[in-house]
């Protein structure tokens, strides 16, 4: 190799700073997609609700039954709601101290650990996809069993996520048809001629080493997530090893 070309790769390689920054970009810039989409499904839904409401409210007659212009009517329903929502803040005194956290969390931006979740969710779901469709070709009892034990912990952390989604008050993002068929597509061209425990147990290591590079780039870039992301990213990453060494024995 030629020296000057070899300075030149070390002096142009990205410092751990901009390998952090990258890495957030890429982070942040995945899960406002995956956000983009929802909201369009969620924009057609309104529209489509919208559209029977109104009409609804055009096959109606001009008056209402009681004889009230709308407006009144619209009046009175205002003043009843606002005369209930003071009787619930004066009943219930936590209530102001709820808010005021809800506040507090709602000024906290969390867009990080939100887009780092999804990650994990992601690798969670695709797994478990994958390993169900390898699940109902294997015949072997030993393998089977560490496929189903996999596919337990999985969901497992699937579960842990939606627990901090519901502290940011979130919903986790929806893994797409497409990936979940491009990776059964996939499995199903590798054993179509090789289906032996060897082979499996190789297609679930090389996966599983996939997750471990991708959560241990996230852990090494130290980026600025909440503690219990931090653990659960932590977690997952160990629960991917010891997968690993399981299934090492069927090789």
């Amino acid at each position: 190799m030629n020296d000057d070309n070899f300075d030149d790769k070390i002096n142009n390689a990205p410092t751990n700073k901009e390998k952090k920054e990258n890495l957030e970009n890429s982070l942040l810039k995945s899960s406002a997609q995956s956000k983009s989409v929802d909201s369009e499904k969620g924009q057609k839904q309104n529209n489509l609700r919208n559209d029977d409401n109104n009409n609804a409210i055009n096959g109606d007659d001009d008056e209402l039954p009681s004889g009230k212009s709308a407006n009144e009517s619209n009046n009175i329903s205002a003043n009843i709601n606002n005369i209930g929502n003071n009787l619930s803040n004066n009943t219930n005194p936590s209530n102001q101290s709820n808010s005021n956290i809800s506040n507090e969390n709602a000024n906290i931006d969390h867009s990080l650990d939100i887009a780092v979740l999804n990650e994990i969710n992601k690798a969670c779901q695709l797994a478990m996809n994958n390993i169900s469709y390898l699940a109902n070709m294997i015949k072997d009892k030993e393998m089977r069993k560490e496929l189903v034990a996999a596919y337990s912990q999985y969901s497992n952390i699937i579960l842990q996520i939606n627990q901090r989604f519901e502290s940011y008050g979130e919903v986790p993002d929806e893994v797409s048809i497409k990936l979940k068929l491009i990776g059964m597509s996939s499995i199903r061209t590798q054993t179509c001629r090789d289906k032996s425990n060897s082979h499996i147990s190789e297609i679930m290591i090389q996966g599983t080493i996939m997750g471990i590079i991708k959560c241990t780039k996230i852990l090494n870039a130290k980026l600025e997530i909440d503690q219990e992301t931090t653990d659960l990213l932590t977690d997952f990453n160990n629960f991917q090893k010891q997968n690993i060494e399981k299934f090492y024995k069927f090789l």
